[in-house]
């Protein structure tokens, strides 16, 4: 018998008590050997500090046994010798089943009574299942612990998903529900679930600690990404893929992902990219392309690429407008408040912004507002349709249709109209 679980081992001779840290282990019940003259069971305990492990010896040695929690899913085993207590947390159905294992075994039943014959005892039977010797399992945790995994049938997701998996692969199973067990591991950190027939995800998505999402080939055309507004997942979320989902709007809660480097969205239904797109410090690859784009924002500059993909869009010719013509819209409005001109000032100087030190419709404001090329924030400054060519920094690879693409912007003042224009 096996179990997966967290564990940690308290020292009862040693005072004062230091502080308890679960951590992954993996605990077995089985014989030290398969000869007949030792039929000893031995509970061993492994983690990734000591993978070698950890031997008890389970008959005359168990103390006490803890199990007013075993519902939520706790225990703890008292050993006189050495003085130690075993404190396990795993699954409630999984450790009712280790803990009836080891209740037979110390309540004298049949499957475990010396009495027996030496050639039953070397190979004792549990509900049919034979109880495995110690010492023919290789105990180690890295080949127990499922850390990466690749579902490919639907009977292999109904048989479950341990809880140790850190990178999941469900894809091409049609799949119209998103499937519920997966919000139970808390060690995801890369999901793939393409070509898919997904339409919504739940909320509590968003609380996994995930760094890679791959949900390319669904039917997200009409989500709303709420899952994408959680705390957890803003913090750790660093790429994802929405490709071939008909999105026609690109995602602003995409804006609030601090940490985002990779955008993935090609073969969608995108007309516009936002020039809030400026606030993503650290993207790194944007993949836009076979979308409907008709231009780009200048704010684009502002961000220092590694591979860009703007192919296949439908991009329209420059707009050819006169510099009498962009005079005239800069000073349709001369006018600025307070707010205003306390905002430009953070901007000039750059100075750091939070949630703590500004509310957050003044931080929408600051992201979302598009800058002039000389770096001013603009105000109600009307934008410039396709005055120029779309200016991209890339220090790898940018894919481009035949159709140059040009940029949407805006200028803050006479200066620089003629210094830009």
């Amino acid at each position: 018998m096996r179990v997966t679980c967290e564990a940690a081992v308290i020292d009862r001779t040693v005072q004062p008590q230091p502080k308890c840290r679960l951590i992954k282990s993996i605990i077995s019940l089985g014989y030290h050997s398969s000869d007949q003259q030792n039929t000893e069971m031995f509970l061993l305990h492994e983690n990734q500090l000591k993978k070698s492990g950890q031997r008890y010896r389970v008959a005359l040695n168990i103390d006490k046994v803890f199990t007013k929690f075993l519902n939520e899913g706790k225990a703890t085993i008292s050993f006189k010798e050495p003085s130690h207590d075993l404190l396990i947390q795993c699954d409630k159905v999984r450790l009712m089943a280790f803990m009836s294992s080891l209740r037979m075994g110390l309540s004298g039943d049949p499957n475990f009574n010396k009495s027996q014959t030496t050639q039953s005892l070397a190979q004792p039977k549990l509900h049919g299942k034979k109880l495995p010797l110690l010492k023919d399992t290789p105990f180690t945790l890295k080949n127990h612990v499922t850390r990466k995994m690749a579902i490919k049938k639907r009977s292999e997701l109904d048989k479950g998903i341990p809880r140790t998996v850190e990178d999941l692969t469900i894809s091409d199973l049609g799949l119209h529900r998103f499937p519920s067990n997966i919000l139970r591991l808390q060690n995801l950190s890369a999901i793939n679930l393409s070509e898919n027939s997904l339409t919504e995800l739940p909320a509590g998505f968003g609380s996994l600690p995930l760094r890679d999402i791959n949900f390319a080939q669904n039917k997200l055309e009409n989500s709303n990404f709420a899952w994408l507004k959680q705390d957890t997942i803003r913090k750790s979320l660093t790429s994802i893929n929405l490709s071939e989902n008909k999105i026609r709007h690109f995602p602003r809660c995409f804006l609030k992902l601090p940490k985002l480097k990779v955008i993935k969205l090609s073969n969608n239904e995108i007309e516009r990219v936002p020039f809030a797109i400026r606030a993503l410090k650290n993207l790194r690859e944007l993949h836009i392309n076979r979308n409907k784009l008709a231009s780009l924002p200048d704010a684009l500059r502002w961000i220092f690429f590694d591979v860009v993909d703007i192919s296949d869009n439908p991009f329209q010719g420059i707009n050819v407008v006169s510099r009498e013509e962009m005079v005239n819209r800069i000073c349709v409005r001369q006018n600025i408040n307070l707010t205003e001109i306390c905002l430009r000032r953070v901007v000039e100087c750059r100075l750091p912004y939070t949630s703590a030190t500004l509310p957050r419709s003044l931080i929408d404001v600051l992201d979302e507002t598009p800058l002039c090329s000389c770096g001013t924030i603009c105000f109600a400054t009307p934008i410039i349709e396709r005055w120029r060519e779309a200016p991209i920094n890339s220090s790898s690879t940018v894919k481009t249709s035949l159709v140059t693409a040009f940029a949407d912007g805006t200028l803050c003042s006479l200066k620089c109209v003629k210094r830009y224009s």
